[in-house]
């Protein structure tokens, strides 16, 4: 797309990345990023930790690259908690801890599975689909975990009132999108220390954080919350007035068009 604008003459190219991808680093990707950054006007980064890794890892310039994050409509959709809990078939006195998302490595519900013996009278209820479904459905039934796969759902956000706490246990991720969608409705939410987790969680202001691969942190931390209602209720407030300061749709737009604004002011300057 960049060399297609570059040849068309476009007065100005911006290209944004959208997740913190392990290749990054990878010496033929560090290549042609940097060949396409001489004919970029600006980089649109999506947090803090993308940025920090075209910088450090790709060798992108810094002031090359800005950070706009995602905006979120507030959506709180049409289900309460008792609903959103019949349709996941969950009782309404269980503790509930909730994953929604892809079943891929790069989640590491692995992780959350392996905790959930753990969990003190609580039950994981996984929402979603992936090619690891079979063997996450395996590995819980050797542990003797309680565990749901409740596969997909059509409207996944939703359903997130369910939970008591959300938990996402990934390898990393270039935001997070689904911590904010949690946060919005309410749900506090426990992540690990990876990639943009922690500046999405306000680095722990706005939701607990564990250590990465570490299924006893996890549980660790997860049942602190179970067990203290006062702390949730607390989380949520914060939670949900972080996400609505943080990644509101009308900063999105406006820090974006800035972006625009200046990459075609620079471009006109350049050729002035």
């Amino acid at each position: 797309g960049r060399v297609a604008a570059w040849v068309a003459r476009a007065p100005a190219i911006v290209e944004s990345f959208h997740n913190d991808e392990p290749f990054l680093g990878d010496r033929s990707w560090r290549f042609r990023l940097r060949a396409l950054a001489r004919i970029t006007t600006q980089h649109i980064a999506i947090s803090d930790a993308v940025k920090t890794r075209l910088v450090r890892d790709v060798g992108l310039a810094a002031d090359s690259v800005t950070v706009v994050r995602y905006g979120v409509p507030d959506e709180r959709g049409t289900l309460d908690r008792d609903a959103a809990r019949a349709q996941l078939g969950v009782g309404a006195d269980e503790r509930v801890v909730g994953f929604v998302g892809r079943l891929t490595q790069q989640k590491r519900v692995d992780v959350l599975v392996d905790a959930a013996p753990l969990l003190r009278d609580a039950t994981c209820v996984l929402v979603g689909d992936g090619e690891l479904r079979p063997d996450l459905e395996a590995r819980a039934a050797r542990l003797g975990a309680g565990v749901r796969f409740a596969g997909h759902v059509p409207d996944a956000p939703a359903v997130m009132r369910a939970f008591d706490v959300f938990c996402l246990p990934s390898d990393w991720e270039g935001l997070g999108l689904v911590l904010v969608e949690a946060m919005l409705r309410g749900v506090p939410v426990a992540g690990a220390t990876s990639g943009a987790i922690p500046e999405v969680l306000d680095h722990g202001r706005a939701g607990a954080l564990f250590p990465p691969r570490d299924p006893a942190a996890l549980a660790g931390v997860v049942n602190e919350l179970l067990d203290d209602p006062a702390r949730r209720a607390e989380m949520s407030r914060a939670g949900r007035a972080f996400a609505l300061a943080a990644f509101a749709p009308e900063r999105m737009l406006a820090e974006t068009l800035q972006v625009y604004g200046d990459a075609l002011g620079r471009s006109r300057r350049s050729r002035s």
